[in-house]
């Protein structure tokens, strides 16, 4: 409301300073003529002076330079300026009619032979525009410091001028006519009342302006009464001029007559405005019972939902709960709520809490945390707080309408949903660890049966597509609770592309597919968690050798520039139609051609690469031409500069290749067992203990080089028998890798915070095992 009333100010500011403009530039063109043809073009300004002509240009240029748009605060400049030369022009006439100054300010554009006084415009005249301009000059700062002096002077000008045009139309010369040569004429005094209204619209919103155009009651009674009240006063004394005129009265009764007339005008305003105000009264009432009637039906809407409902001031103090507020926390209903935060909030939640209700309330953001809150048993249930803010129609928040909902079986069941997932994970990768062991025990031994080596070959692969399989459910789980983090450095986008393509050969290499490879000239750096970045070209891979027919071609191309680098992956498989291009990033999301749900995973891969994408900062989306005819998934990701260090010389071998003494502590007889024999067959001395207790009796004997321990071991967890083989002097310096099925970070942790050396996820990597034990153990004979 408040914009509109001063945007129509602004125009109608804008039209009288047109006005203004048109008839002082009319009024300037005569003078300079001189012509009485050309004057009798604007008979009612003709009498007007050359000084006060051009004082109302200058006003109406000042008063439209404040509508420049691109620079507003040149236009005010402008207006200021051309304000202070009205102001000065009105000042100095005064001061020479006063005989302070002879400085011919009569003189100061033409002169005016016919001129009997100095001055060349009338005393009334250079007062209004001296009031006036200091007016405009006044709102160079936008008008709102000095909105209350600037409407002081606008009304001056405005009752000088309003005098002047009500002793024009009662002949009554001494209101117009300072002294007996000088006057304001009719046409500068409606120009002056012009300039004075432009001035007052400069400030809309505050003082008697701000008053005249409220939306309030006051508003709408000055916009009623101020017009009908002035035209019922000159209507009266017309009436009592027009009955003297036409001897009705005695010029003895004209006082009396206008006074009665008066009163009655008055009066008949009165009682019109006291219905005016029965009826804003009525309508008031109306809309504060409406207003009851609609908080009644909220408070009760609010008593029937589920949840906790509250609404808080602006500053953000709860001043309302529904019943089930009370309910919950065994609260009296109608007890004050105050403090209830530090009353309810679990003290471990309430300090993030309110800092984040505060951020929210000073930015007028919407709020939404989870916190536990205190039931009137003494116990925590987590709950779901949401708040919005209700605004008003300027902007400005009038109240926050909130809801608490108990999620304490959602946030348990997502515990038990994680620990099952974490077991899970544990107990398919403990089956999984023999296989892989044993598969690399076979194929070591060597076969000359080609059956047999195929088989070994896919058992290899699918156990590895397993391991895959069970790895993206987990980080799917860590991903949706915000418990993903990455582990960030330098790392060239080379190296990156060139684990991904080692990881997925296997699958290329069983459906046949052709893979081109483009890489940029130029090494690309990213600063990003290597591990992460392949498992999300790696994930890229596997989805389009997968949906791809076999025999295909898949296409992977890396392009490099300052500041990006973008990864593309197509390939000429199944596609996408276009109703699942929006959706292909959701978890689960599946392709529902019949060529891909014969060979579709769980639908987490495309769900994982966006995580990991958007966590370094990066995108990707997916793009196709429908089925049939392939997809194409591109991923950018900022690029750094980063300065190579020189590269390490090679290790010089030394001598044979010296092994390690590895104790294996594992409660499942079968990993243990193919580990064990894996790692015999590179030479390396094993023992092998099932549980905690019987590690702790071989090790002393054994002396090993190397612990490969287990973390879930029954009855003393790895955890525990790391720490007392660090304890013991004998096993203090020994190289412990925990090797387990948790691979969460909080076991990542633990694990080292307990002293191992590393943490490996079963299953074990055969090669980079042996690779890491060849090291230790070279290290140690050097």
């Amino acid at each position: 409301m408040l914009k509109q009333t001063v945007h129509g100010l602004d125009r109608l500011r804008d039209v009288l300073a047109l006005v203004i403009l048109i008839a002082a530039t009319a009024v300037l063109v005569a003078w300079r003529s001189n012509d009485p043809v050309v004057r009798e073009f604007v008979p009612a300004f003709s009498a007007m002076k050359v000084n006060t002509a051009f004082s109302l240009l200058l006003a109406s240029l000042g008063l439209l330079s404040l509508g420049l748009r691109p620079i507003p605060l040149i236009g005010r400049i402008l207006a200021a300026i051309a304000g202070s030369m009205v102001a000065l022009i009105g000042v100095l006439t005064l001061a020479e009619y006063a005989g302070f100054m002879p400085i011919a300010i009569d003189e100061l554009l033409a002169r005016d032979v016919v001129a009997t006084t100095p001055g060349r415009m009338g005393i009334n005249t250079a007062a209004c525009l001296a009031l006036l301009g200091a007016a405009l000059a006044l709102n160079a700062k936008k008008g709102e410091e000095f909105a209350g002096l600037i409407q002081s002077l606008a009304l001056s000008g405005m009752l000088i001028t309003l005098t002047a045009l009500v002793g024009y139309l009662y002949g009554v010369a001494g209101l117009y006519r300072v002294l007996s040569s000088t006057e304001m004429m009719p046409g500068t005094a409606g120009l002056l009342l012009t300039f004075a209204i432009a001035v007052l619209c400069l400030t809309p919103s505050r003082g008697v302006v701000g008053s005249i155009m409220s939306a309030g009651p006051g508003g709408q009674l000055i916009r009623r009464l101020l017009p009908l009240s002035a035209a019922a006063i000159i209507g009266s004394g017309a009436v009592v001029i027009l009955a003297r005129s036409r001897v009705w009265l005695a010029a003895e009764a004209d006082i009396a007559v206008f006074v009665v007339l008066a009163v009655a005008t008055l009066a008949a305003l009165i009682f019109w405005t006291a219905g005016v105000l029965d009826r804003i009264a009525g309508a008031k009432a109306r809309v504060e019972a409406a207003l009851l009637d609609g908080e009644r039906r909220y408070r009760r809407l609010a008593d029937a939902m589920p949840p906790i409902v509250f609404t808080a001031q602006p500053d953000g103090r709860v001043n309302y709960a529904n019943s089930r507020w009370f309910e919950y926390t065994g609260m009296e209903p109608g007890t004050p709520l105050t403090h209830i935060g530090r009353r309810f909030i679990n003290p471990e939640d309430f300090r993030n809490t309110v800092n984040a209700w505060r951020r929210c309330v000073e930015s007028g953001a919407s709020y939404e945390m989870e916190h536990r809150l205190k039931d009137r048993s003494g116990h925590y249930r987590w709950h779901l707080v949401r708040a919005v803010p209700d605004r008003d129609a300027s902007g400005a928040i009038v109240t926050w309408i909130g809801t608490a909902t108990d999620i304490d079986a959602q946030k348990h069941a997502d515990q038990r949903k994680d620990e099952f997932l974490a077991m899970l994970a544990h107990e398919l990768r403990n089956p999984l660890a023999p296989i892989v062991s044993g598969v690399q025990v076979l194929k070591r031994r060597g076969t000359n049966d080609p059956d047999v080596g195929a088989s070994y070959a896919a058992i290899e692969r699918q156990a590895h597509h397993l391991i895959r399989i069970v790895d993206d459910l987990l980080d799917v789980s860590r991903a949706a609770h915000g418990k993903m983090t990455l582990q960030k450095a330098p790392v060239q986008i080379a190296d990156v592309v060139a684990r991904a393509l080692e990881s997925t050969r296997g699958l290329f290499e069983e459906r046949r597919h052709q893979l081109d490879v483009a890489m940029p000239e130029h090494p690309v750096w990213i600063d990003g968690d290597e591990v992460r970045l392949t498992q999300v070209i790696a994930n890229l891979l596997n989805n389009a050798a997968t949906f791809t027919p076999e025999g295909g071609t898949v296409a992977l191309t890396v392009k490099g520039d300052a500041g990006a680098v973008e990864i593309v992956v197509s390939d000429s498989g199944i596609g996408i139609a276009a109703d699942m291009l929006r959706d292909i990033f959701e978890p689960f999301a599946q392709v529902d051609h019949a060529i891909g749900r014969s060979v579709a995973g769980l639908g987490i891969g495309l769900n994982l690469v966006k995580t990991l994408v958007g966590l370094h900062g990066g995108s990707v989306n997916a793009a196709s031409d429908g089925h049939g005819r392939g997809s194409r998934f591109t991923v950018r990701l900022p690029s750094i500069v980063h300065d190579m260090a020189p590269a390490a010389p090679p290790e010089q071998p030394v001598g044979q290749a010296a092994k390690a003494r590895v104790l294996l502590v594992d409660d499942n007889a079968d990993a243990s067992l193919t580990l064990a024999m894996l790692l015999r067959l590179e030479g390396h001395d094993v023992a092998i203990a099932n549980d905690g207790h019987e590690a702790l009796h071989v090790a002393p004997q054994f002396r090993p080089d190397v612990v490969l321990l287990d973390i879930g071991l029954p009855g003393m967890d790895g955890y525990e028998i790391g720490r007392r083989l660090r304890a013991e002097a004998s096993t203090a310096d020994v190289v412990m890798i925990a090797v387990t099925g948790y691979s969460h970070a909080e076991a990542r942790m633990r694990s080292k915070a307990v002293g191992f050396d590393q943490h490996v996820v079963k299953p074990v990597n055969p090669a980079a095992l042996i690779k890491s034990l060849a090291g230790l153990a070279s290290r140690k004979s050097v």
